[in-house]
């Protein structure tokens, strides 16, 4: 396969990617102003971070610093926004304040039940 070929294809690949980012993002956003999907559910902090990693994929061949940063801030609150869904507070215990009474870490799944 030509040289020129190969370069337009691979720039394609990473444009794609660019493309069904923003499609995951405006899509993910399209559903939670329609209350189809809300934002504290699992599913949208991961939408945003797919589209948000895509983007920046995308980047690769047509670097934009701006558009890295905003991208790098969304895929890292979109972490943060997963993590906390996925290990929620404990709540404050009766015995607060105790020496020995550390808070125990609760790995549970999305609706509440213990893993």
């Amino acid at each position: 396969m030509d040289d020129a070929v190969r370069g337009n294809m691979t720039h394609d690949l990473y444009t794609l990617a660019g493309m069904l980012g923003a499609a995951i993002l405006v899509a993910a956003y399209f559903a939670s102003q329609n209350d189809w999907l809300s934002s504290g559910d699992w599913r949208f902090p991961l939408a945003n971070l797919v589209g948000s990693v895509l983007i920046l994929v995308s980047l690769y061949t047509e670097w934009n610093l701006p558009s890295a940063v905003i991208e790098a801030f969304w895929a890292a609150i979109s972490l943060f926004g997963i993590v906390r869904r996925i290990r929620p507070p404990t709540p404050p215990s009766s015995n607060a304040g105790r020496s020995g009474d550390a808070p125990q870490a609760c790995l549970c799944w999305p609706g509440g039940e213990r893993a």
